[in-house]
């Protein structure tokens, strides 16, 4: 089981900014030379705007039924004012059960919440959320979550994951992405 890294580097265009939440997307794929194959794919949200930013992130994909998949929340304050009561939220799931959540998130119904309180300008911090996929092979896993301010009409920050559900994975890849959202200017790097 040898393992390699692939940096691949990308520079947000700040003269022509593209639209507050234009998908950038990466796709790759690795291959042994024959018959097994593992793909993977990273998104990340161009963010225009200079308030929350969340990313999600899965790590690797597929995953496979009754195994454990932890989502990784990143989620800063690019703002000019503070949020006095910001509430971080991600639904479980469709597809999977609660195991556990980092950080004091509590499951309220089937959605894990953290409540950051007043979160400062130029802060920045990260959750996780761990689940058990009950899903069958082929079927696809769609997480979502949200940040915002309960006490301003900002605009919440959202992000999303998909993966795909494979009952064997001889080969894996993952992609990272940093930052992520990207703002213009500002070089994005990706990690395969």
């Amino acid at each position: 089981g040898a393992s390699r890294t692939v940096a691949l580097s990308a520079h947000l265009d700040s003269i022509s900014p593209l639209p507050d939440g234009t998908i950038l997307s990466l796709a790759a794929t690795v291959s042994d030379g024959g018959s097994v194959a593992a793909a993977a794919t990273r998104n990340v949200v161009a963010d225009s705007t200079p308030d929350l930013a969340l990313g999600l992130s899965s790590g690797s994909e597929p995953v496979e039924p009754g195994g454990l998949v932890t989502y990784e929340l990143v989620y800063a304050h690019r703002g000019s004012t503070a949020a006095l009561d910001a509430l971080l939220r991600m639904p479980v799931p469709v597809g999977t059960t609660f195991v556990s959540a980092s950080g004091g998130g509590a499951l309220v119904g089937n959605t894990v919440e953290w409540s950051l309180g007043a979160f400062a300008v130029q802060a920045a911090g990260q959750q996780t959320l761990t689940v058990q996929v009950t899903a069958a092979s082929g079927e696809v896993i769609d997480a979502t979550a949200e940040i915002f301010d309960q006490l301003s009409a900002a605009k919440p920050a959202r992000a999303s994951s998909v993966a795909a559900v494979r009952s064997a994975r001889p080969l894996t890849l993952s992609i990272s992405a940093s930052p992520d959202p990207v703002r213009p200017g500002e070089e994005v790097v990706y990690a395969l």
